[in-house]
């Protein structure tokens, strides 16, 4: 999707609402009271969590003022905060067997 929303402003919205809607799950994240087994997880989980909205936010007012490029969406670190959040869920599907 970041690559089409270059030249195309439709998929730039589009990539700007799901920026809103990563926006808010992590703001919901934060919310959650881990159990006690998982506290640690969670504290990784929170702290990729904090970079990820900061992250986003700095990324939404680089497209305010600057317009959506490639280069800034790369330079934002979003797409690996995204691969590790995604790697520590999978690690845990893992152990609960899904």
């Amino acid at each position: 999707m970041a690559r089409n929303a270059v030249n195309n402003p439709d998929i730039t919205a589009q990539f700007q609402d799901k920026l809103d809607q990563l926006q808010t799950k992590a703001n919901e994240f934060k919310q959650l009271d881990p159990p006690a087994i998982g506290e640690a997880v969670h504290e990784k989980l929170l702290s990729y969590n904090e970079q990820l909205i900061t992250s986003v936010t700095q990324f939404k007012e680089t497209l305010a003022a600057q317009g959506f490029t490639l280069e800034n969406w790369e330079q934002t670190g979003i797409p690996s905060l995204i691969e590790n959040i995604n790697n520590i869920r999978q690690q845990l599907g893992e152990l609960g067997g899904g």
